[in-house]
């Protein structure tokens, strides 16, 4: 099967199974499984709340991906209030597939009513997105693991639209068109690790650093923040792991975590 035709499969997954507890980026792990192509594990926090938006400070990695693995990530993540089939993404992601080479490369994502791709393709760092002209950070671009960098979504009213950050500057946005207009406030927010594979287990296919969660050497993302109307508010997250035998995720405080681990290679 095609690499499309399984993303669309993965899609329609969500659409119809509709579990609310994971996160949305190709839904939860536990409704993928068994039956469609690709399958995801999960390290998460969440909030529910009415936002214009997130920002959090990500832990920048080169996870490995292994022979059964389709990519490695880090990212967050605003959703609508009511369908959650409107969702704003940023992150990076290692997708040796997508972009040629193993390294991290920043992302950007959106859903338009449940659609993930446009003409059967995937919409990383296009569909819409419109990047800022003087941005020293474009979407697809490398980034260098090790580090740390902060990552935004905020919508603005002018120019209207979802606006993307990084570390201080402003790479794009989506503009407030793309949904009619009516997606200009978010009702979940979500933080997370996630892993992608072929098969139910996820073989040698890193989270984060690929340490533990429980070790201070795990990827963290830190600093969660969140904008409601115009003021920044300290999340106040809930956090999960999917998939427990193989990644974990241990709560820093009320807006912070560490997540990862080694899959399915001890």
């Amino acid at each position: 099967m095609s690499r499309p035709m399984r993303l669309l499969l993965a899609a329609i997954s969500v659409i119809a199974v509709g579990i609310g507890v994971g996160v949305l980026h190709q839904g939860p792990a536990d409704a993928a499984h068994g039956q469609y192509g690709y399958y995801y594990f999960y390290g998460t926090a969440g909030q529910t709340l009415d936002s214009e938006g997130t920002r959090a400070r990500l832990s920048i990695a080169a996870p490995r991906v292994g022979e059964r693995g389709h990519h490695s990530l880090a990212q967050l993540s605003v959703s609508d209030s009511g369908s959650h089939r409107q969702v704003i993404e940023v992150g990076w992601m290692v997708d040796e597939s997508l972009y040629g080479e193993a390294g991290p490369h920043f992302f950007v994502h959106r859903w338009v009513d449940g659609a993930y791709l446009e003409n059967g393709e995937h919409c990383y760092n296009r569909c819409g997105f419109v990047p800022l002209a003087d941005s020293t950070v474009r979407a697809g671009g490398s980034l260098t693991a090790g580090g740390s960098a902060v990552f935004t979504i905020r919508h603005f009213a002018q120019p209207a639209g979802w606006w993307i950050g990084y570390d201080g500057q402003w790479v794009g946005h989506y503009p407030d068109s793309l949904w009619n207009g009516t997606f200009t406030q978010g009702g979940r927010n979500q933080w997370f690790g996630e892993v992608s594979a072929e098969s139910t287990t996820p073989g040698c296919t890193q989270m984060g650093t690929g340490v533990a969660a429980s070790s201070s050497g795990a990827a963290t993302i830190t600093g969660i923040t969140n904008f409601v109307g115009n003021a920044s508010e300290a999340a106040d997250i809930s956090v999960s792991a999917s998939d427990p035998e193989y990644y974990g995720v241990h709560r820093l405080g009320v807006d912070g975590m560490r997540y990862g681990g080694t899959g399915g290679c001890g």
